[in-house]
């Protein structure tokens, strides 16, 4: 873990670097006409992977796994963003600043896809909670209880607690 913050965090200070040296370059009339909007962009895409790497927080789930939908979701916005940077970067106007209207779509479709992501496992946590709450040895921390068998009395807390709720 302290691994990946550390290169997170070189990481961002590369980018935020890579980004004033492209404003400093935008300034020198000699070296304009090679400045096409690559180093900015690629300096905010280090910013980007140093902010995932130093707070890999933000790419888990609620069990604390990385979840695959957050990371397709976060480099394709990345992507979109890089991408803005480059042409926003060569714009001289907002006029000028184009962007091919398919992006609109998959962005939609990824940003959608999240939202139904998200959707479904509210839904299924909300009924998993549901469930537990109908059945009693959920709260005592039990095994579902064999029905099998003849009840015996009780013998510590936990069969205590699962006598008494039912």
């Amino acid at each position: 873990m302290q691994g990946t913050t550390s290169i997170g965090r070189t990481l961002m200070i590369v980018g935020v670097i890579a980004l004033a040296a492209a404003m400093i370059i935008g300034f020198v009339p000699s070296v304009r006409e090679y400045d096409h909007g690559a180093l900015p962009a690629v300096g905010f895409f280090f910013i980007l992977l140093g902010m995932a790497l130093l707070f890999p927080d933000m790419l888990q789930d609620d069990t604390k796994s990385v979840s695959t939908m957050r990371v397709v979701v976060f480099m394709l916005v990345s992507v979109f963003v890089i991408v803005a940077i480059k042409i926003g970067w060569q714009a001289p106007n907002f006029d000028d600043f184009k962007i091919d209207r398919t992006w609109v779509y998959i962005l939609g479709l990824t940003l959608g896809s999240k939202v139904f992501q998200s959707f479904s496992e509210g839904m299924d946590g909300q009924a998993t909670v549901a469930k537990k709450d109908r059945q009693p040895w959920f709260k005592c921390g039990r095994q579902r209880p064999r029905f099998d068998a003849a009840p015996s009395p009780p013998s510590d807390e936990a069969d205590l607690c699962l006598h008494q709720a039912q």
